[in-house]
């Protein structure tokens, strides 16, 4: 299996605007970027960390410059009430 299989398979879409995959129920979101860079074990290590009930964790390689970036994520998907941290992608 490989990563966009697994993604598909824990219940990620993907979102090619902001070329990324999300999954609301998880409130987790990968950029492209950061999956190319890690393989598969990774992925798998990140999909079991917890998230807080009142968190959506975002994975980029490095920071948005703009912090408006994970509030606007968060509105589209209905879930503002989040609060959005961004993990490092290492």
């Amino acid at each position: 299996m490989n990563i966009e299989e697994t993604l598909k398979a824990a219940g990620y879409a993907c979102d090619h605007a902001r070329m990324s995959w999300f999954n609301r129920s998880a409130r987790k979101i990968f950029s492209e970027d950061v999956l190319r860079d890690h393989d598969l074990n990774w992925l798998r290590l990140q999909f079991s960390e917890p998230v807080p009930k009142d968190q959506f964790w975002f994975y980029f390689n490095s920071a948005p410059t703009d912090p408006s970036v994970c509030a606007d994520v968060l509105r589209q998907l209905r879930l503002s009430e989040l609060a959005p941290v961004v993990k490092a992608g290492s």
